[in-house]
């Protein structure tokens, strides 16, 4: 799993950062699952952060380095709503400097496991 983890991150691509630039957040969100899978989307994420924090200069912040800028049940509720998520994930990246956020999901169809990731920009 880790190995796919590494490949798929290989596959992104981040724009690099010049030598006199500032050194830029990602924010690597939880990862929605279906039911069944308990904790394992927060697990791959903290995987997913700690591959993009490994292969890229940015400084990568996960779920837990949010909690000091929004209150845990005022995010939990947001992430609640699909129609505004992407809205608020961009909002809480702007308040925490974020140029870019990982978001994703896991899924399973059949025997089969799906992760999917998604690389936005959220400042200019």
């Amino acid at each position: 799993m880790r190995f796919l983890i590494v490949s798929l991150l290989a596959a992104f691509s981040f724009p690099s950062l010049g030598a006199a630039a500032e050194t830029e957040r990602l924010i690597v969100y939880p990862l929605q699952t279906e039911e069944g899978f308990g904790e394992l989307g927060n697990m791959l994420a903290d995987i997913v952060a700690g591959q993009i924090e490994q292969i890229t200069d940015y400084e990568v912040l996960t779920y837990g380095d949010l909690q000091q800028f929004v209150e845990l049940e005022a995010l939990k509720q947001a992430l609640g709503k699909d129609d505004e998520n992407d809205q608020v994930l961009v909002t809480l990246s702007e308040k925490a400097k974020a140029t870019y956020l990982v978001k994703g999901g896991l899924t399973q169809l059949g025997s089969a496991k799906t992760l999917s990731l998604t690389l936005l920009r959220t400042a200019d």
